[in-house]
């Protein structure tokens, strides 16, 4: 997964505003009274936010299955501004082992929807739970269902000078959509393209709150969109914050 996307990747999300997605979590962090100690980057990706929670001066270890992608995070750690680089480990998060515990636990741009198969899903929020301290807090987002089905028939297209890339979501079996991407970047003067495809399954909030809550999470709270509020209808991005017990 993302093996042809990894390099592309950040020049493709530049409209992604990591650093407000950092300060969204170090206020939740902070609410629950973690200011410093390790915390759990689950699917990293290119880790632009490990590096940032680790500038904070929190010490980040950073999970991903892809290769490439922590190979893209990796070769960052040359311009870290942080005190402590993150720790970057390739691990599938259904089978998630680490060598200790962690105050905290974040997972961002929807990588909980990659999970397709929910017995899958409650076992990675069982991993979760087992490293993370008591007292605290698994913070992550989904896609929302109305999103997903938003989505669903179209096609979508993104470039820059050296990359151009097009992907189309399709529903498949129930509750599950295929994304088909195709990336096309620059070699000189010809162009090479790569193609891969994931999946991202439609979960509903009650549905993410009973899995939560038996896998020793409690005190679940959900948000809209990077907000301290209830979603409302039609809402695209779901935060969910769960404490340890």
């Amino acid at each position: 997964m993302y093996s042809e996307l990894s390099h592309a990747y950040d020049a493709l999300t530049l409209d992604v505003d990591y650093a407000s997605y950092a300060e969204y979590l170090k206020k939740h962090l902070a609410s629950a009274g973690i200011e410093s100690g390790i915390i759990l980057d689950l699917a990293c990706g290119t880790g632009t936010l490990s590096f940032l929670l680790a500038e904070a001066g929190y010490k980040v270890i950073g999970v991903d299955i892809s290769e490439d992608m922590l190979a893209e995070a990796q070769s960052k750690t040359y311009d870290c501004r942080a005190k402590i680089p993150p720790v970057f480990i390739r691990q599938d998060m259904r089978r998630l082992d680490l060598y200790g515990t962690v105050r905290a636990c974040v997972c961002t741009l929807d990588a909980v929807n990659h999970i397709t198969k929910p017995a899958e899903l409650l076992e990675v929020f069982r991993k979760v739970s087992l490293f993370t301290e008591p007292g605290g807090i698994f913070l992550f987002d989904i896609n929302s269902r109305e999103k997903l089905e938003w989505m669903d028939g179209h096609a979508f297209t993104d470039e820059t000078d050296d990359v151009f890339c097009v992907w189309q979501v399709a529903s498949g079996e129930k509750d599950v959509y295929q994304f088909e991407v195709d990336v096309f970047r620059k070699h000189g003067v010809d162009w090479r393209r790569g193609s891969e495809e994931y999946y991202e399954r439609a979960y509903d909030v009650d549905e993410i709150t009973e899995m939560l809550e038996n896998s020793g999470f409690g005190d679940v709270k959900v948000y809209g969109n990077s907000a301290f509020s209830p979603p409302v209808v039609g809402e695209q991005r779901i935060w969910f914050c769960a404490k340890k017990i």
